[in-house]
């Protein structure tokens, strides 16, 4: 554990200390991602549509699901959810294994992505729900040591994400163009959006 940096998830409408500079590290624009095998499975023609497939909820009150349906006039009524988990890492494991759809952002499932155990649901752009943000609080070596190489690691991965982006498109227009406009705001800790994917 390293002293002297903190990192937080951002969202809306609990506001972060005006007074602190919180640097921008990625902004967090979530999608439905879903296993290749339950998309497969849809016998109607109804699959791809997001109210006909399970969701997973990974987030307390659903908050982030709520956003994204505002966000694209979807009522969260019609979405039927049908496990809950405390952390994003077992939601997307759960999600590679066919339990459902999640909501997350590329550069947490980017990997998945790449392997093809997880693939954007189709027709569904991703939206801005919040953004991802530390704060440097030592001048300590090992601190700037660290904010310099998650900075490197944040960029290596946007790089990854977006060529999975653009290779997704190729393929038939798996990955939209993020939405932008919503305010970010403070939700929890960020080392439980799966850490080890996004920086290890």
């Amino acid at each position: 554990m390293i002293r002297g940096i903190s990192a937080r998830r951002t969202r809306s409408f609990a506001t972060l200390s005006c007074n602190i500079y919180w640097e921008l590290l990625k902004r967090d624009s979530s999608r439905p991602v879903v296993s290749p095998n339950l998309l497969a499975k849809s016998s109607d023609g109804r699959g791809k549509a997001v109210q006909y497939l399970p969701a997973l909820q990974c987030a307390a009150g659903n908050w982030d699901w709520k956003l994204w349906c505002e966000a694209l006039d979807i009522s969260l009524a019609e979405l039927s959810f049908a496990h809950e988990f405390d952390t994003d890492d077992a939601a997307l494991h759960a999600c590679v294994a066919g339990l459902g759809m999640v909501l997350a952002p590329p550069i947490l499932t980017a990997r998945e992505i790449r392997s093809g155990a997880l693939v954007a649901l189709p027709g569904y752009e991703p939206v801005e729900i919040g953004a991802y943000r530390y704060q440097r609080r030592s001048e300590a070596r090992v601190v700037r040591q660290f904010c310099s190489w998650l900075d490197a690691k944040t960029q290596r991965l946007n790089q990854d994400c977006r060529a999975t982006a653009d290779g997704a498109r190729s393929l038939g227009g798996l990955c939209g163009a993020a939405k932008s406009g919503v305010p970010q705001h403070d939700r929890h800790g960020f080392a439980s959006r799966k850490a080890d994917n996004l920086l290890w």
